[in-house]
């Protein structure tokens, strides 16, 4: 199995002639943001910290679950790493009410210097409660601080993301399609 992605134009257009077995895996819309809508700081929004190392994997082996529907979960002791390098480098924040967290989500740096947001994880029971879109709004705040533009990428389907981020200043751009080939 292959995985072949792009803007779903490109991808479209590439597979058309293919004569390979194929099933869509995700699709998605690229947004970008150069300018927040409303920023209102009242959270305790921070990057993260080693102490609470364990959870964060937690957290993100709960994010790909999620966001893939079981088709694309991960070991928790590879997160583990993954989510140690990130609090060193200080690419995932959190953000915590009464010293717990509640959502997360992390940054990855781009060789054109726009940074995209990447995994964006809120645990179940506080959704729909305002931390995700707390969190993101922040950190896009932050970023913006240093570069003009931040990127992200969000499940074409989530009606909610899309009024959360476009609602926070993003825009979208394109979409893109993920295709396994078989």
């Amino acid at each position: 199995n292959y995985h072949f992605s792009g803007t779903n134009s490109l991808v479209t257009e590439i597979l058309k002639s293919s004569n390979k077995k194929l099933e869509i895996f995700k699709n998605r819309f690229f947004y970008s943001c150069s300018k927040l809508n409303l920023f209102d700081k009242k959270n305790e929004i921070l990057p993260c910290h080693k102490n609470d190392i364990e959870e964060l994997a937690e957290m993100v082996c709960k994010y790909f679950e999620d966001e893939y529907n079981g088709r694309n979960n991960k070991d928790f002791d590879s997160i583990l790493l993954q989510v140690e390098k990130q609090i060193e480098s200080n690419t995932m924040w959190n953000l915590k009410h009464n010293w717990k967290i509640k959502s997360i989500c992390s940054i990855i740096q781009t060789d054109n210097r726009n940074p995209i947001i990447g995994s964006f994880f809120t645990k179940r029971n506080e959704r729909n409660l305002g931390h995700g879109t707390a969190l993101i709004r922040t950190v896009t705040n932050n970023l913006l601080k240093i570069t003009n533009e931040v990127w992200l990428i969000s499940d074409k389907e989530s009606i909610t993301s899309k009024k959360v981020f476009n609602n926070i200043g993003y825009k979208p751009i394109y979409e893109t399609t993920d295709v396994l080939i078989k």
